[in-house]
Protein backbone atom coordinates (compact mmCIF):
# COMPACT_ATOMS: atom_id res chain seq x y z
CA UNK A 1 0.00 0.00 0.00
CA UNK A 2 2.78 2.42 0.93
CA UNK A 3 4.43 1.71 -2.43
CA UNK A 4 1.31 2.89 -4.27
CA UNK A 5 1.37 6.14 -2.34
CA UNK A 6 4.97 6.85 -3.33
CA UNK A 7 4.17 6.85 -7.05
CA UNK A 8 3.84 10.63 -7.16
CA UNK A 9 7.33 10.99 -5.70
CA UNK A 10 8.94 8.36 -7.92
CA UNK A 11 7.24 9.78 -11.01
CA UNK A 12 9.33 12.91 -10.50
CA UNK A 13 12.48 10.82 -10.06
CA UNK A 14 12.54 11.16 -6.29
CA UNK A 15 13.40 8.24 -4.09
CA UNK A 16 13.17 9.50 -0.53
CA UNK A 17 10.54 11.40 1.41
CA UNK A 18 13.17 14.00 2.35
CA UNK A 19 13.81 14.77 -1.32
CA UNK A 20 10.09 14.63 -2.06
CA UNK A 21 9.50 17.26 0.63
CA UNK A 22 11.92 19.60 -1.09
CA UNK A 23 10.11 19.24 -4.42
CA UNK A 24 6.51 19.31 -3.16
CA UNK A 25 4.75 22.66 -3.43
CA UNK A 26 2.29 22.64 -0.51
CA UNK A 27 0.76 25.97 -1.59
CA UNK A 28 -0.04 24.55 -5.02
CA UNK A 29 -1.46 21.41 -3.39
CA UNK A 30 -3.61 23.56 -1.08
CA UNK A 31 -4.89 25.56 -4.07
CA UNK A 32 -5.76 22.40 -5.99
CA UNK A 33 -7.58 20.95 -2.97
CA UNK A 34 -9.51 24.19 -2.36
CA UNK A 35 -10.58 24.44 -5.99
CA UNK A 36 -11.61 20.79 -5.98
CA UNK A 37 -13.59 21.28 -2.77
CA UNK A 38 -15.68 24.16 -4.13
CA UNK A 39 -15.99 22.78 -7.67
CA UNK A 40 -16.50 26.27 -9.10
CA UNK A 41 -19.19 27.33 -6.63
CA UNK A 42 -19.10 31.14 -6.25
CA UNK A 43 -17.74 32.51 -2.96
CA UNK A 44 -21.09 34.10 -2.11
CA UNK A 45 -22.74 30.66 -1.95
CA UNK A 46 -20.25 29.32 0.60
CA UNK A 47 -21.38 31.43 3.56
CA UNK A 48 -23.50 28.79 5.29
CA UNK A 49 -21.88 25.75 6.91
CA UNK A 50 -22.52 22.55 4.95
CA UNK A 51 -24.09 19.37 6.35
CA UNK A 52 -20.82 18.27 7.97
CA UNK A 53 -19.92 21.76 9.21
CA UNK A 54 -17.60 22.60 6.32
CA UNK A 55 -17.33 26.25 5.37
CA UNK A 56 -15.66 28.67 2.97
CA UNK A 57 -13.51 28.33 -0.16
CA UNK A 58 -11.53 25.36 1.12
CA UNK A 59 -14.54 23.72 2.77
CA UNK A 60 -12.71 23.20 6.06
CA UNK A 61 -14.83 21.97 8.94
CA UNK A 62 -15.21 24.32 11.86
CA UNK A 63 -14.37 21.47 14.24
CA UNK A 64 -11.25 20.64 12.23
CA UNK A 65 -10.06 24.26 12.35
CA UNK A 66 -10.58 24.23 16.12
CA UNK A 67 -8.56 21.01 16.45
CA UNK A 68 -5.77 22.67 14.46
CA UNK A 69 -5.73 25.62 16.86
CA UNK A 70 -8.28 28.10 15.48
CA UNK A 71 -9.74 30.28 18.22
CA UNK A 72 -12.43 32.71 17.27
CA UNK A 73 -15.95 32.96 15.93
CA UNK A 74 -16.73 30.57 13.07
CA UNK A 75 -17.62 33.48 10.77
CA UNK A 76 -13.90 34.36 10.58
CA UNK A 77 -13.50 31.19 8.52
CA UNK A 78 -15.65 32.80 5.84
CA UNK A 79 -12.77 35.16 5.10
CA UNK A 80 -10.70 33.58 2.32
CA UNK A 81 -7.38 34.39 4.04
CA UNK A 82 -8.40 32.64 7.29
CA UNK A 83 -9.99 29.73 5.45
CA UNK A 84 -6.92 29.17 3.29
CA UNK A 85 -4.55 29.52 6.26
CA UNK A 86 -6.31 26.76 8.20
CA UNK A 87 -6.60 24.62 5.07
CA UNK A 88 -2.84 25.06 4.58
CA UNK A 89 -2.30 23.89 8.16
CA UNK A 90 -4.34 20.76 7.49
CA UNK A 91 -2.40 20.13 4.26
CA UNK A 92 0.90 20.47 6.17
CA UNK A 93 -0.37 18.06 8.81
CA UNK A 94 -1.50 15.58 6.15
CA UNK A 95 1.84 15.73 4.38
CA UNK A 96 3.72 15.27 7.64
CA UNK A 97 1.56 12.22 8.36
CA UNK A 98 1.58 10.57 4.91
CA UNK A 99 4.48 12.12 2.96
CA UNK A 100 2.77 11.96 -0.46
CA UNK A 101 0.40 14.03 -2.55
CA UNK A 102 -2.13 11.20 -2.60
CA UNK A 103 -1.94 10.60 1.14
CA UNK A 104 -2.21 14.31 1.91
CA UNK A 105 -5.30 14.71 -0.27
CA UNK A 106 -6.85 11.59 1.29
CA UNK A 107 -6.14 12.97 4.76
CA UNK A 108 -7.70 16.34 3.85
CA UNK A 109 -10.86 14.62 2.68
CA UNK A 110 -11.20 11.72 5.12
CA UNK A 111 -9.19 12.70 8.19
CA UNK A 112 -7.34 10.05 10.16
CA UNK A 113 -9.18 7.09 8.63
CA UNK A 114 -6.91 4.41 7.19
CA UNK A 115 -6.44 4.57 3.43
CA UNK A 116 -8.53 1.91 1.72
CA UNK A 117 -9.22 1.53 -1.98
CA UNK A 118 -12.99 1.16 -1.53
CA UNK A 119 -13.26 4.48 0.32
CA UNK A 120 -14.75 7.58 -1.35
CA UNK A 121 -11.57 9.42 -0.39
CA UNK A 122 -9.59 7.23 -2.80
CA UNK A 123 -11.15 8.75 -5.93
CA UNK A 124 -10.98 12.23 -4.37
CA UNK A 125 -7.25 11.82 -3.69
CA UNK A 126 -6.65 10.40 -7.17
CA UNK A 127 -8.37 13.39 -8.79
CA UNK A 128 -6.45 15.89 -6.65
CA UNK A 129 -3.14 14.10 -7.35
CA UNK A 130 -3.82 14.10 -11.08
CA UNK A 131 -4.68 17.82 -11.11
CA UNK A 132 -1.64 18.66 -8.94
CA UNK A 133 0.70 16.79 -11.29
CA UNK A 134 -0.93 18.37 -14.34
CA UNK A 135 -0.37 21.87 -12.95
CA UNK A 136 3.16 21.06 -11.83
CA UNK A 137 4.14 19.76 -15.27
CA UNK A 138 2.37 22.71 -16.94
CA UNK A 139 4.36 25.11 -14.75
CA UNK A 140 7.61 23.32 -15.66
CA UNK A 141 6.70 23.42 -19.36
CA UNK A 142 5.96 27.16 -19.18
CA UNK A 143 9.30 27.80 -17.43
CA UNK A 144 11.24 26.49 -20.43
Amino acid sequence: MRMLLLLAGTAMGLTTCARATEALDLKLLRDVICEHETRGVPERDLIEPGPAGEIGRCQIRISTARQLGFRGHWTLLLLPAFNEAWAAEKVRMGFKRHGTIFGTAFFYNRGKRPITKNDAGWSYAAQVSKEYNRRLFERARMAR
